[in-house]
């Protein structure tokens, strides 16, 4: 257990696990433009291939690419002789991941009330989608933002300070990033409020657990959102 523990924060397995969602991600992208559909992208996905378009960049699947990049140059940087991967603990992953955003889920939904509504062919594609939200934004709001943040708040305050000052900046910066853009939401405290919990409950998972569970809950949690409203 504690090699578990202890090897589901080391940046191999973490690309491991994440690698695949963004694979089923762009996947899904591919087959609806083949089928003639305007692809259902990720709110930050979009916004970021806006922005390639904007300054004459390539953007389908930049963005992804991107993200790939990003995550293995992390990983390169966290390199060592030995990286523990195995198919076994990713598995492991993916449950951690399931219960714990079943947990968060569990803040903002009524299963009782919801699960009448079920209507799986009908939202798979948002669900897609919503799973793609959740790898960009981690790795831009946990792995850049919360760790970035840290990082230089350690080099002027205590650690703990440091961890409070990230979770609390990063948190707010992701939920009022859902509110940015020609896509954004109208503002509304209570969603707010939720998000800004959401954002601390990731940096938590991030920070104590890893990149590869706060991706894996995340997307879990919006693939939840996503099927079962």
């Amino acid at each position: 257990m504690n090699f578990y523990w202890s090897s589901t924060r080391h940046p191999w397995p973490c690309l491991l696990f994440i690698l695949p969602l963004l694979v089923i991600y762009e996947g899904s992208m591919l087959y609806q433009t083949m089928e003639g559909m305007q692809p259902y992208r990720a709110g930050i996905d979009q916004w970021l291939a806006n922005l390639c378009k904007q300054n004459q960049m390539p953007a389908e699947y930049l963005p992804s690419l991107m993200i790939a990049v990003i995550g293995i140059g992390w990983a390169v940087v966290k390199w060592d002789r030995s990286p523990p991967e195995s198919w076994t603990l990713v598995a492991g992953m993916f449950l951690e991941s399931l219960a714990l955003s079943l947990a968060l889920w569990g803040l903002g939904v009524v299963v009782t009330s919801q699960l009448s509504h079920l209507s799986i062919n009908t939202r798979t594609l948002q669900a897609v989608a919503l799973m793609g939200s959740g790898i960009f934004e981690e790795i831009l709001f946990r792995l850049l933002g919360f760790g970035l943040l840290y990082w230089l708040f350690k080099s002027v305050v205590q650690d703990r300070t440091a961890l409070v000052l990230s979770l609390m900046i990063s948190a707010f910066g992701f939920a009022a990033a859902h509110c940015l853009g020609p896509q954004g939401e109208a503002w509304e405290w209570k969603i707010c409020l939720f998000r800004s919990m959401g954002g601390v409950y990731f940096g938590l998972l991030f920070h104590y657990r890893g990149l590869g569970i706060a991706v894996g809950t995340h997307c879990a949690y919006n693939v939840l959102v996503g099927l079962l409203g």
